[in-house]
């Protein structure tokens, strides 16, 4: 008897369970070898415990893999079925049996961009994320894990700036993860930028980029650039150009620790602009920082299922009066060491926490919310000083 005939029928494993899938691929069945993970389970779990409908799914997967002509440099691609996105990695080096061709890593994607306000964000971090202050441009960098929700994170975030104060924004991704049904949003626009299918991939995102910036409307405000992983010295020499000509560019990167992701940047930068120069630029441009993770809670659905924790670094705007030792400074002077930055961490996680004591942060289903913006006092002025603000926003 099988693994499956002993399992309770509500014990199988549902597709919108799963979250990661791992499919050896050998020409026939081998894929039933493979392995699925699921929402708040660190254990693999056998394909043998996942319900008829998931399997259907998980064959429909591997059909497509097979059917695609993978390019010899991008072994990456995205599926529709049923309605989800799955992002497949094809592994050709990998070899689970003697006969196997290569193993499909797969990863179910979200179908819809969730609001902004509905996703279970730490304190503050809605607001930080909508902010006036970011209008003039700068950098935005989203940190995490591999599966951390950072591009869920961005594009809810692009589209709440959209709806609040219109604009025009362009993401750049290989390949799209969110496919939106409409490019608009409010009184605004999102143009989606795939160059999965390009070929010379390593030129791809500085084509792409060029592209972008000529096509950006003559607005003076509102101009946002979302870059997808950030992995290449010249994607993030481009995106300090961009966040230093008044664009706000939101980029997402892989590191175990907030510091550890400014510092993964910053050697990107360095690579295409020089250390002093990436240094000096980054410390003019950076406004936040967020390092998040999941934490995965089962008994929930829908967006509620993972709640968002983590830390945020936030960064003044540069001015004849900055403070020395002011975030800024620090990421700006290539002899300091960025490790310095954990105080301030430290100390503006203290406000913030003190802020949500206190209830001063404002919901942004608040119908008047700009205006309670100015009404905010107390602990909450000081969570909005860290960016800067040297009078009440308006």
């Amino acid at each position: 008897m099988s693994v499956a005939e002993l399992k309770p029928k509500s014990e199988f494993i549902a597709i919108e369970d799963v979250t990661d899938i791992y499919m050896p691929d050998d020409g026939g069945d081998g894929w039933h070898k493979g392995r699925v993970y699921k929402v708040g389970s660190d254990s693999a779990h056998s394909i043998e415990t996942v319900d008829a409908r998931c399997r259907d799914v998980l064959q429909q997967i591997i059909l497509n893999c097979r059917d695609y002509e993978w390019p010899a440099d991008d072994p990456n691609a995205v599926f529709i079925v049923e309605n989800m996105p799955f992002r497949v990695h094809f592994d050709r080096d990998e070899a689970v049996t003697e006969h196997m061709r290569g193993l499909f890593i797969v990863r179910r994607g979200a179908t819809t961009v969730p609001v902004l306000d509905e996703l279970t964000l730490p304190p503050w971090w809605a607001e930080i994320l909508t902010s006036p202050h970011l209008n003039s441009g700068g950098l935005v960098i989203v940190s995490g894990s591999t599966g951390s929700g950072k591009t869920t994170a961005m594009y809810a975030a692009v589209m709440a700036r959209l709806a609040l104060y219109a604009g025009h924004a362009r993401s750049i991704e290989n390949p799209v993860e969110l496919r939106l049904k409409d490019w608009n949003v409010g009184n605004g626009l999102f143009i989606q930028t795939d160059i999965s299918k390009r070929l010379a991939r390593d030129e791809a995102w500085e084509h792409a980029l060029a592209e972008a910036m000529r096509a950006f409307p003559a607005i003076s405000t509102g101009k946002i650039l979302m870059l997808g992983e950030m992995r290449h010295p010249i994607v993030a020499a481009e995106a300090l150009t961009a966040a230093d000509s008044g664009h706000l560019v939101f980029v997402s990167s892989h590191g175990t620790t907030l510091i550890n992701a400014i510092r993964r940047f910053a050697s990107y930068a360095a690579k295409q602009l020089g250390q002093d120069l990436a240094r000096q630029m980054m410390g003019g441009t950076l406004r936040a920082v967020f390092h998040q993770r999941l934490r995965w809670l089962p008994h929930r659905s829908g967006v509620d299922r993972a709640r968002v924790e983590g830390k945020v670094l936030l960064f003044r705007e540069a001015s004849d009066d900055e403070k020395p030792g002011d975030a800024a400074n620090i990421v700006a002077d290539a002899n300091k060491d960025l490790t310095s930055l954990n105080q301030m961490i430290v100390q503006q996680q203290r406000i913030l926490d003190q802020a949500a004591a206190d209830h001063r942060y404002i919901s942004l289903k608040s119908p008047d919310r700009r205006a309670k913006w100015r009404e905010v006092g107390g602990a909450g002025a000081n969570a909005l000083d860290l960016f800067g603000a040297r009078k009440p926003m308006t």
